[in-house]
């Protein structure tokens, strides 16, 4: 027969294990969320900061007229850079276009017009951070006693093709 204690712990194990797969699918659900809300923006990255003030609306608009060749008067909602990165490049900087047909004609442009240059715009959320969270089925959540406590560890391993999708 099972004793109280065994019968306690897995218990406890069944609804760490039900809970972490609601985890699981509430985070896919957010990086849906995220996905959508973030469909009229682009990323601009490799434009160099010029200082904390500075007007990062123009910055944008001048990068798409001189280096996009993209003469049209493009209005934005929002634009702002990212946050302090922890290598040394710039940080990028996200614009909200108002009208989706001048945000496809700049990411049409951009892979013509940014061969073999430093700077690039993509899409939405940073190719970086939507490898990092799909990358649930390559989670490795163990369970370790500490003390008489359980511990959760949670490891993300992508594999080498999702390494160089994150440099590119």
């Amino acid at each position: 027969m099972f004793s109280p204690t065994s019968r306690r712990s897995e218990i406890c194990l069944y609804l760490f294990l039900f809970i972490d797969q609601e985890c699981g699918e509430l985070k896919e659900r957010l990086l849906e969320v995220q996905t959508r809300s973030m469909k009229d923006y682009l990323l601009f990255g490799g434009i160099p900061g010029t200082s904390s003030d500075e007007n990062t609306e123009e910055m944008v608009k001048h990068f798409i007229k001189n280096e996009l060749e993209v003469d049209d008067d493009i209005t934005f909602q929002i634009v702002h850079r990212l946050r302090q990165r922890t290598d040394c490049r710039s940080r990028s900087i996200v614009a909200k276009f108002e009208r989706r047909r001048d945000r496809e004609r700049v990411l049409k442009t951009a892979p013509l017009k940014l061969i073999n240059k430093r700077q690039n715009v993509s899409k939405g959320i940073p190719q970086s951070d939507v490898l990092l969270r799909r990358k649930e089925s390559c989670v490795k959540v163990s369970l370790r006693g500490d003390g008489g406590r359980k511990r959760r560890s949670v490891e993300v391993q992508p594999s080498d093709t999702d390494r160089a999708d994150i440099d590119n």
